[in-house]
């Protein structure tokens, strides 16, 4: 059970700061200084949902995902850096896996 646990912190960890780095911290700032921030907040939060289906997420989940993308994009922006995104991020897969 103990290595189950370890395991559990340390993938929602690396996925957390992974996904974030990408979603938020390169693909988002990139697209929000080409287009406006609210098309670059749906689009990059839109594709971060759908990119679940790819790993078996259903596709209603994957909408839900497209939500919590939304959420970490607004925390990014507001927060001028993806740390905070990358910890709310590592929250919410903890809350899932335990």
């Amino acid at each position: 059970m103990k290595e189950l646990l370890i395991f559990a912190f340390v993938f929602s960890f690396v996925n957390a700061v992974l996904e974030e780095l990408l979603w938020r911290g390169t693909l988002f700032q990139i697209l929000s200084h080409q287009v406006s921030m609210l098309y670059a907040l749906v689009i990059t939060s839109l594709a971060f949902g759908l990119h679940h289906i790819a790993i078996g997420i259903p596709f209603a989940v994957a909408i839900s995902f497209s939500i919590g993308g939304f959420f970490f994009a607004i925390i990014m922006s507001r927060s001028e850096s993806v740390i905070p995104s990358i910890l709310w991020h590592f929250i919410i897969n903890q809350q899932r896996l335990l």
